[in-house]
C-alpha cells in the first residue's frame, strides 16, 4: 500500500443477518474515528428493528481505537445485557480489560475453547 491509499481490508464493513429473533452483526476492517459512526448508525438501526438481542462478531476487526470502543459501548447502551460480543480478538479483549470494560460488556463463551 502506498502512502495515502487505503487498503480495502482496512475499510469497516458490517454484515447483518437474523438468527431467529436475534440480529448478528459481523464487523470487519478498522473500527476507528472515521468508521465508528458507521457502527453506531448500524446499532441505532438495529434498535429500530427491536431484536431480542444483538450479537456483534469482532473476529475480523483489524484495528480499534477509542472511538471504536465508544461505538461498541453504544450497543451496550441500546441493548444492555442483550448485546453480546462474539469472537473478540485477544488484543481487543486486552484493551477492554485495561480500561475496565470487561465487566460492563457481555462476551459469548466460545464452546470450542472449553
Amino acid at each position: 500500500m502506498r502512502h495515502g491509499q487505503v487498503d480495502s481490508l482496512d475499510i469497516l464493513q458490517i454484515a447483518a443477518a437474523w438468527s431467529g429473533t436475534q440480529l448478528v452483526m459481523r464487523a470487519s476492517g478498522e473500527l476507528d474515528l472515521c468508521s465508528a459512526p458507521q457502527l453506531r448508525q448500524a446499532l441505532d438501526e438495529a434498535a429500530d428493528r427491536m431484536p431480542s438481542g444483538v450479537i456483534l462478531d469482532l473476529e475480523l476487526i483489524s484495528f480499534i481505537d477509542a472511538a471504536g470502543i465508544r461505538a461498541v459501548l453504544r450497543g451496550a447502551e441500546l441493548f444492555g445485557p442483550r448485546f453480546v460480543l462474539r469472537r473478540t480478538p485477544a488484543y481487543v479483549m486486552r484493551l477492554f480489560t485495561i480500561i475496565g470494560l470487561e465487566q460492563q460488556l457481555t462476551f459469548e463463551i466460545d464452546p470450542g475453547s472449553e
